[in-house]
């Protein structure tokens, strides 16, 4: 009920196998990370006293793609349930890149070292038996994604998370 309470986005998502499963890759994510809640945080660690906590990044990116797939059927085939489970988890593998130091700040895990976010993220997202198109969603969304041919639903995760991280810039 925690991570349903904290994306209701993933009522979007009209298969109830595949939903379970996004939930189960969150959960995961936050037992590998050793978090007890996720709410504070933050979405990325390049900008100092980010206004935006990880959470509300994830849904509005999660929302922005939803609009932008809405419109983007005019053009091309959209997979609804893979973009929204896709924009749901494209940074989840940030529960494991990221870590919290005895002086509670945010700071790379020991994992996080080894490996980014994208690729932990695809990772947990084939563990748990997701379709491949979504932990492509996962790898792709960042700098990872431009020596791979992005899929629609890739190409607008990966916009609508640099969008949130442009104007998170701004502020």
């Amino acid at each position: 009920m925690y991570i349903e309470s904290l994306f209701p986005e993933l009522n979007e998502i009209s298969d109830t196998a595949l939903r379970e499963k996004v939930i189960n890759v969150f959960l995961r994510a936050m037992e590998l990370g050793e978090w007890d809640n996720i709410e504070g945080i933050p979405f990325t660690l390049l900008i100092e006293d980010c206004p935006i906590n990880l959470v509300a990044h994830t849904r509005l990116t999660t929302q922005m793609a939803q609009k932008i797939g809405e419109l983007a059927e005019q053009i091309t085939k959209i997979n609804k349930d893979f973009l929204v489970a896709g924009a749901l988890l494209h940074d989840v593998g940030k529960l494991v890149e990221y870590s919290r130091s005895d002086k509670g700040n945010f700071l790379k895990s020991q994992l996080g070292d080894l490996f980014r976010h994208p690729a932990i993220g695809m990772h947990l997202c084939l563990s748990e038996g997701l379709p491949y198109e979504i932990a492509h969603i996962c790898l792709a969304h960042s700098s990872e994604g431009n020596k791979l041919k992005r899929t629609p639903e890739a190409w607008i995760v990966h916009h609508c998370d640099f969008i949130c991280f442009e104007l998170a810039k701004l502020r």
